[in-house]
């Protein structure tokens, strides 16, 4: 997922219905909240705030993270360009790419289309990349004039979604098995998330100078709903949770990460003290 340093915070949120929305919305049926810090991996339940802490996998510093719901594991691109997947625990640790991987990904992008067994990645910077989960049958569905910055998937359309560091800002899609790149919205000024679509009602939710916005991708109408956002902070992340109908967002100078309403109500925080620095939602 998302510009994110080796000691960044990684929080995933579990439980979505397939098909709703990108790889970030899975099928799990967890209150759980996964929070990746430098040292461990805590799971959070959101309705009690109740939370158990367990090591973080492997040695290196975490960059994206998605989860296959059906075989509930985590699939995670670490420094180094390293690519593994493992239990919700963190045990069983099975590596799909290494630093001798060619070519070597882009590792802070990543979504796993789990009914159709594929993981998606960044590779080289300017690829969309597909493989099977179990590291197999690796393919370059494309090769991009620009850093690819950002990957989602939606289960029902069977199209993978990214952004690129470009001016325009475009939100790109193609289909799993690759084809023509399409232009799915011209977002203009915005630096879309991918992450944080809500494919139900044909809407973004993304981070711009000025605050948070919800874009409606059928047509070029926006609205801010919450005012955090700055220049000074590009430490951000934000995920649509589409069972709960929640925005989830993150700063790096917020202690704890917040939710709210696609309206911006109901703004209130989720789970402890996290303290300050990058954090990297994700919902499942």
């Amino acid at each position: 997922m998302f510009w994110l340093s080796t000691v960044a915070v990684i929080v995933v949120f579990l439980g979505v219905c397939s098909g709703q929305a990108p790889s970030s919305a899975g099928t799990g049926g967890s209150n759980d909240l996964l929070v990746f810090t430098e040292r461990a991996m805590v799971h959070i339940d959101v309705t009690t705030g109740q939370s158990t802490s367990f090591p973080k996998p492997g040695f290196f510093g975490i960059n994206a993270v998605d989860h296959d719901h059906v075989d509930n594991r985590l699939f995670i691109a670490a420094a180094y360009s390293i690519i593994f997947s493992c239990n919700m625990d963190g045990s069983n640790i099975t590596y799909l790419r290494d630093w001798t991987a060619s070519p070597s990904p882009f590792t802070d992008t990543l979504a796993v289309a789990s009914d159709a067994r594929l993981v998606f990645f960044g590779g080289t910077g300017r690829q969309v990349v597909k493989m099977n989960v179990n590291g197999e049958h690796e393919t370059v569905l494309v090769n991009r004039p620009n850093t690819v910055q950002g990957i989602a998937v939606d289960h029902s359309t069977r199209m993978v979604f990214w952004r690129e560091q470009e001016i325009d800002s475009h939100l790109y899609k193609m289909g799993f098995d690759g084809g023509a790149v399409e232009i799915h919205k011209d977002l203009r000024f915005f630096r879309p998330q991918p992450r944080a679509m809500d494919l139900v009602n044909n809407r973004m939710f993304t981070v711009a100078y000025d605050g948070i916005y919800a874009i409606d991708l059928s047509h070029f109408d926006y609205t801010v709903i919450n005012s955090r956002g700055t220049r000074r902070d590009p430490d951000f992340d934000i995920v649509y949770d589409p069972r709960r109908q929640r925005v989830f967002y993150t700063f790096g100078n917020l202690q704890r990460v917040r939710m709210m309403t696609p309206t911006g109500g109901q703004d209130a925080t989720v789970g402890p003290d996290l303290g300050s620095g990058k954090k990297v939602l994700l919902v499942l």
